[in-house]
Parts: C-alpha cells; sequence; structure tokens
C-alpha cells in the first residue's frame, strides 16, 4: 500500500489452450502476440504488459477509494451514533 493508494490484487489465470485464450483473454491463441493480458475489475485491459505496468495500473486513487467506501461509512457511523444516543 502506498500513502495515496490501496493496491487490488491481481490473479494469475494459466490458459490450458487455444479455446481458454479466445474466451478470456479475447486473444486469438496462445501464440499471439498479445500476451500475456492484463484484465482489471473494470473491464480495462493492458496487452503485453510490463510487470511495472500491471503494479501501476492495480493502484486506486485514495479519492476515488474514498467516494467508494463514503456511503457505507456514512451508514457506519449513523448507527454508531444512534446506539450512543439510546444510552445517553
Amino acid at each position: 500500500m502506498t500513502r495515496h493508494s490501496v493496491m487490488r490484487p491481481l490473479k494469475w489465470i494459466e490458459l490450458g489452450g487455444d479455446e481458454a485464450a479466445r474466451s478470456v483473454a479475447e486473444v486469438q491463441s496462445l501464440q499471439d502476440s498479445r500476451l500475456p493480458v492484463c484484465i482489471f475489475p473494470d473491464g480495462s485491459r493492458l496487452e503485453r504488459p510490463t510487470v511495472r505496468h500491471c503494479r501501476c495500473r492495480r493502484h486506486v486513487p485514495r479519492r476515488e477509494m474514498i467516494a467508494e467506501l463514503r456511503p457505507k461509512l456514512l451508514d457506519v457511523i449513523q448507527t454508531i451514533e444512534a446506539r450512543l444516543g439510546r444510552r445517553s
């Protein structure tokens, strides 16, 4: 984890043959020059990426992460406040 982002996990998928290459990686065969392919949860992809490219792309900017988590955090805060209000 870095100071301003959070790392998303990557999963290695071994392609068993040309059919898997077509269906999973969306390339013609295991010999396709675009392999390896790195596919991210948002559907974007990198073809023939370096390790550095994958590592950089795995990071989620802090603002994006906060925007995604904010509604859940507000629910938790409201629940805590409600419980504390009942105890007073």
